[in-house]
C-alpha cells in the first residue's frame, strides 16, 4: 500500500511538471512570435533602390542607393534581409526565449541596434566637391572607420510587448498565477536592464 501511494503520487507529480513544461512553452513561443512579429513590424520595407545626387561611380555614372531611416528610428530593411534575419529560440527547460538577427546578421545588427563605431573595408571616397565616389575594383578599397547612428529596433518592441501584450499572453496561459507573477517579473526586469543600456 505505502508502494503503490508513492508510485501515484510520482505520476501525478510526472503529469503535473509535463502540464507546467507544456504551458510554459506555450507562452515562450508567444512572447518569441510577438516581440519578432512587432520587431519586423517596425521596419519599412524597401525593394528598389533610388538615384543619388551625393554618390556617383569612379566612371562619373549616377548612382542608386538604399534609403535609411533617420537616427533613433527603427532601420528599412533593404530586400526582406534585416527582417528576415529576426527569430526567436524558446528554451523550455530554462525558462526563456531568445529574440533578435540570426548570426548572419551579426555584422550589422549589433550596430543598428546600439550605433557604434566599426572599422571595415569600404569601397568609396570622397571628391573636393563633398560627393561620394564608388568604386567596384577591390584594388580601390580602403580601411576605413565607419560610425553608426543607433537605429533600434528589438528593444523598442520587446518592451512595446511586455507593455501591451505581455498581460493578455498571461491571462490565456494555463500556468498557475505564482509561475505568470515570477514570469512577469523576469520580463520587467530585463525592460530595465534594457532601459539602463540607454534606450529610452
Amino acid at each position: 500500500m505505502f508502494t503503490a501511494k508513492m508510485d501515484s503520487i510520482h505520476v501525478a507529480n510526472a503529469k503535473y511538471e509535463r502540464g507546467i513544461d507544456r504551458a510554459y512553452r506555450i507562452l515562450l513561443y508567444r512572447f518569441g512570435a510577438s516581440v519578432r512579429t512587432t520587431a519586423r513590424r517596425r521596419m519599412s520595407q524597401q525593394t528598389r533602390r533610388y538615384w543619388d545626387r551625393d554618390k556617383i561611380w569612379w566612371s562619373g555614372k549616377r548612382y542608386k542607393s538604399w534609403k535609411y531611416s533617420a537616427p533613433r528610428i527603427s532601420p528599412f530593411s533593404h530586400k526582406k534581409m534585416l527582417k528576415s534575419s529576426v527569430s526567436f529560440a524558446p528554451e523550455v527547460r530554462s525558462r526563456n526565449v531568445v529574440v533578435g538577427p540570426l548570426r548572419h546578421a551579426n555584422n550589422i545588427a549589433p550596430l543598428l541596434e546600439y550605433g557604434g563605431i566599426k572599422n571595415m573595408l569600404v569601397n568609396w571616397k570622397k571628391s573636393k566637391s563633398g560627393k561620394l565616389i564608388i568604386s567596384k575594383k577591390r584594388s580601390e578599397m580602403r580601411r576605413k572607420s565607419v560610425k553608426y547612428v543607433a537605429r533600434p529596433y528589438m528593444r523598442p518592441a520587446f518592451h512595446k510587448v511586455i507593455d501591451v501584450t505581455l498581460p493578455t499572453l498571461l491571462k490565456k496561459s494555463q500556468l498557475p498565477k505564482y509561475l505568470k507573477d515570477v514570469f512577469y517579473q523576469r520580463a520587467v526586469g530585463a525592460q530595465r536592464g534594457y532601459s539602463a543600456g540607454g534606450y529610452v
